[in-house]
């Protein structure tokens, strides 16, 4: 699908198509850590089984957006809440939006700060995270080591998704997730005399696309400041190493200097600026993309 309005040039890419995960990967080439949300879901594996995650597989539109010399990406990701992430340049971005099905989105999965205004103009943005983006090659990887008595770390598994849950519930969430989220994912514990109390996972990865992202870290309340969350990030980032990843990335909040520390002395390194958001969309955005759908964004 080609949208063309004035001197703004749309491209909805059909991943299928040859060539098409190829000129995505180009558009990365020099900032997959930015990229690497929109990286993983062209490709996203179930890795416990070694076939497609068919819960994102082209679930995903990528939209290419040109006006003279400037450019952005523009992608949309169908999910339960379904995501958002926009790159490129924000005068380009703040067309586009207008005249690409996106009303729908719920969540800011990625964007850089300065496209904060634009997308503002669309979307109210609630919660805004303010993260930084870090990322890791296998050369760099420092393994974490930990001396502690009664403690295991352990791999995690869908079975146990009960215990992990009731840990995830003592954080900001709420978090709830299936036991088929823990299987598709990479994600390690920590045991204090049996009792989980760290946790490391991902978030989605891509073995085609040799790319990880680590999240949904975790402490609990008073056994913190111990290292016990960077010992379970390390086995994740083994683990994803293991299996072919060339970039390990994660966010984290650049205020959290004990967080930060801990992934540097990991081998990560500080590498963008990010925001995350909850979006919902402003009622006149929805006039224009209601405008669109009838075909009449001629006007708009």
């Amino acid at each position: 699908m080609v949208i063309e309005h004035t001197e703004l040039r749309i491209t909805a890419l059909d991943i299928a198509r040859p060539g098409a995960l190829e000129q995505i990967r180009s558009y990365f080439r020099d900032d997959r850590d930015i990229g690497a949300y929109a990286l993983a879901y062209m490709n996203p594996l179930r890795i416990n089984r070694g076939d497609f995650y068919q819960k994102f597989l082209n679930s995903s539109t990528y939209y290419f957006c040109s006006s003279g010399e400037r450019a952005g990406l523009v992608v949309l990701t169908k999910a339960s809440n379904p995501l958002l992430q926009v790159f490129g340049d924000p005068t380009v971005i703040q067309s586009a939006l207008k005249r690409i099905p996106v009303a729908k989105a719920r969540y800011l999965a990625t964007a850089s700060p300065h496209h904060e205004e634009v997308l503002s103009q669309s979307y109210r943005l609630d919660n805004i995270l303010r993260m930084s983006r870090m990322g890791l090659a296998p050369e760099n990887f420092i393994e974490g080591t930990y001396k502690f008595n009664d403690i295991e770390l352990v791999r995690l598994h869908g079975k146990q998704i009960h215990e992990i849950n009731n840990l995830y519930r003592e954080s900001d969430g709420p978090y709830v997730y299936s036991a088929n989220a823990i299987d598709h994912g990479v994600y390690w514990g920590v045991r204090n005399r049996g009792q989980l109390v760290a946790i490391s996972g991902t978030h989605i990865v891509s073995t085609v696309e040799r790319i990880g992202i680590v999240g949904n870290v975790f402490t609990k309340h008073g056994f913190r400041s111990r290292g016990f969350a960077q010992v379970a990030t390390s086995a994740v980032t083994r683990s994803l190493i293991d299996m072919g990843c060339h970039d390990v990335v994660l966010s984290v909040d650049p205020n959290n200097g004990p967080a930060v520390n801990a992934y540097k002395k990991l081998g990560f390194n500080l590498k963008s600026s990010i925001i995350e958001s909850r979006l919902r969309s402003r009622p006149k955005f929805k006039v224009v993309q209601t405008l669109n759908r009838l075909g009449l964004n001629r006007w708009i």
